[in-house]
């Protein structure tokens, strides 16, 4: 994250703490949180917020791809690109070399 906020100063990664003695709404309850947060960052809200499983590898242009369809469709809240489950050990051996 160090790296591509050098270039991209308004990416985020975010992690919320989970208690064991409280349930914690699993991928709805990590939305929840994330727009909780996102709201109180410098700017305020975002009109926009991207969400990427630990197990996905997006295409390239995937969010481009995206949000000109949202953009341009005042009726639409949430856009997914289709998804491809990846085995995450396959997925560690794919970025070991990345520095």
């Amino acid at each position: 994250m160090h790296i591509l906020r050098q270039t991209y100063c308004n990416v985020f990664y975010y992690s919320r703490i989970k208690r064991k003695d409280i349930h914690h709404g699993f991928k709805a309850g990590n939305l929840n949180s994330t727009i909780r947060h996102t709201s109180q960052l410098d700017g305020g809200h975002s009109e926009w917020v991207a969400v990427l499983d630990c197990d996905m590898i997006p295409e390239r242009d995937w969010l481009r791809a995206l949000l000109a369809h949202a953009a341009n469709q005042s009726d639409v809240a949430m856009a997914v690109p289709p998804q491809v489950g990846e085995d995450t050990c396959r997925i560690r051996a794919l970025w070991a070399d990345v520095p």
